[in-house]
């Protein structure tokens, strides 16, 4: 038995014998594989079945040689007579060899199977927008196209204000939402804030290509208010004050009045009020008195912003 044991080990002698041998061992797979897939090198041995032949696996950059750690996440389920390399990328390219081998000074070396990473990193392009000049309060998509293999595991939306540093976008938000099927960005309700220059960046497991930049123009500007006057109805006080917009500006959202240093909101749909809304921005008073005595402002609000009139002083009415 222990004659037996023995007989399993590689002696000197015949190590020496097989290294001239022509094809001891030989390492077959597929040369070319795309990207983020899997490897497969076989080793087969044509020695006897009873001798116990250990195998390590090497990788050859020219004249750099490297012995491979199977236990290595990348080359997991790899062992003495398969080579596995997963998710396959342009750094893998190599040639690699099986080795035969029991100490430093006798080896045996395989044929050299030369690994070729096909595939590309992918790529990216803005393609067009729904419009690409809005006024505020508007919304807008980004269209873009993109490609490669392996497909994009990453593909972020950025934005800069001068198109020079660009800040990734949360793209699951009021402001923006990113298809998952297209990566088209839509853009909602622009505010001047997000006027500025677009493009995407993508990744695959070979690398990243940013995309071109595509400027968005948000116009618009604040509501603009006359001077109030006051007139006098009877028992009655108008309070007028007329509100306008510039050309490319979004439309009013709402008006209101306040009162007093502590612009009280009046409510305008009171029976002792009337008027104060977007057809009508006039405030009435009805059965004025005393009490009705102070400072009197508009405020018009639209998407860009709120303007506030001067404010109308109402005199004590004895």
């Amino acid at each position: 038995m222990l004659i037996d044991l023995e007989r399993k080990t590689f002696t000197f002698d015949e190590y020496t014998i097989q290294k001239a041998r022509s094809g001891a061992i030989c390492v077959f797979g597929e040369s070319e594989i795309f990207c983020g897939k899997t490897a497969c090198f076989e080793a087969e041995i044509t020695l006897e079945d009873d001798v116990f032949l250990p195998v390590s696996w090497d990788r050859v950059d020219g004249m750099h040689r490297k012995q491979l750690d199977v236990r290595d996440e990348k080359y997991r389920e790899s062992d003495n007579r398969q080579l596995r390399i997963h998710n396959v990328c342009k750094d893998d390219e190599a040639g690699y060899q099986a080795v035969l081998s029991r100490n430093y000074d006798v080896k045996i070396l395989s044929n050299t199977v030369y690994l070729r990473p096909k595939g590309g990193i992918s790529s990216a392009e803005i393609v067009s927008t729904s419009n690409s000049k809005v006024v505020c309060g508007s919304d807008t998509t980004f269209d873009c196209t993109v490609s490669g293999y392996p497909s994009p595991d990453v593909v972020k939306w950025k934005h800069s204000p001068d198109g020079k540093l660009f800040i990734d976008l949360d793209t699951d938000t009021d402001k923006y939402l990113q298809s998952r099927s297209s990566h088209s960005l839509l853009v909602r309700k622009a505010t001047l804030k997000q006027q500025g220059y677009y493009q995407v960046v993508v990744s695959n497991s070979i690398g990243k290509c940013t995309s071109n930049k595509l400027f968005l123009q948000v116009t618009g500007s604040k509501p603009n208010v006359s001077e109030v006057t006051c007139s006098l109805h009877g028992n009655s006080v108008k309070l007028k004050c007329d509100v306008f917009l510039y050309d490319e500006s979004p439309p009013l959202n709402y008006v209101y009045w306040t009162k007093g240093v502590k612009h009280i909101v009046i409510a305008a749909n009171d029976e002792k009020y009337s008027g104060a809304d977007i057809n009508d921005p006039s405030l009435t008073i009805y059965n004025v008195n005393n009490d009705d005595a102070g400072e009197y402002q508009l405020i018009a609000v639209n998407p860009v912003g709120e303007t506030w009139s001067t404010q109308m002083k109402q005199a004590l009415l004895i």
